[in-house]
Order: structure tokens, then C-alpha cells, then sequence
């Protein structure tokens, strides 16, 4: 079974955010010193710290990703119950196929 290039990136992405190698504030900010309440998304103007929970589920910019997203792993009624907490922890703890699609 071949996996697409796509799979890939999307699996490489999910690593980075797993074990904390991105540039989200969150992290850029822990390398400056800045207090974590100060670590602001810059993109969508909601005051939030901009953490991977909030890249993942929260923020304006990615709000066509997300949709396709949950397309792609196909949000039923089960994730719609979900809170934000569980399902945060589901999105990057899964190893299920369907999401990584």
C-alpha cells in the first residue's frame, strides 16, 4: 500500500506539533522568556495564547484547514460531542488511517 505524498507531509506536520518543533508563540516565546499569557496568536486577534490546541481547533486564519480537516477524517456525531480538550488529544494521539489520509 503506497502512501501519498500528502500522508506524508501531514504525518511530518503532526510530529512537529507532537513533540513541540514548530514556531507557534507558544514555543518562540519559551525561547525568549516571554510569560506564557503574553504568548498572543498574532493572526487572529482573539487574545488567545497561541498554543497547538489553538492552531489545531481555534484559530480564524485556519479555518478553511480545519474545515477540510474534519472533512477528511469525517466528523460525525461522535467528535461533535467531543470537548475541545478530548478531542484535541484525539487529533494527536490518533493513529487510526482515516485521519492521516
Amino acid at each position: 500500500l503506497a502512501i501519498s505524498p500528502w500522508t506524508r507531509i501531514c504525518k511530518k506536520l503532526l510530529l512537529f506539533l507532537r513533540i513541540s518543533d514548530h514556531s507557534l508563540h507558544v514555543e518562540s516565546g519559551r525561547h525568549n522568556q516571554t510569560p506564557l499569557k503574553d504568548r498572543i496568536c498574532k493572526f487572529c486577534g482573539n487574545l488567545h495564547v497561541e498554543d497547538e490546541m489553538h492552531f489545531i481547533l481555534d484559530c480564524s486564519l485556519y479555518i478553511n484547514e480545519r474545515q477540510w480537516l474534519f472533512k477528511t477524517i469525517q466528523v460525525d456525531k461522535v467528535y461533535n460531542k467531543m470537548s475541545k480538550q478530548d478531542l484535541f488529544k484525539y487529533l494527536m494521539s490518533c493513529r487510526k488511517e482515516h485521519v492521516m489520509k
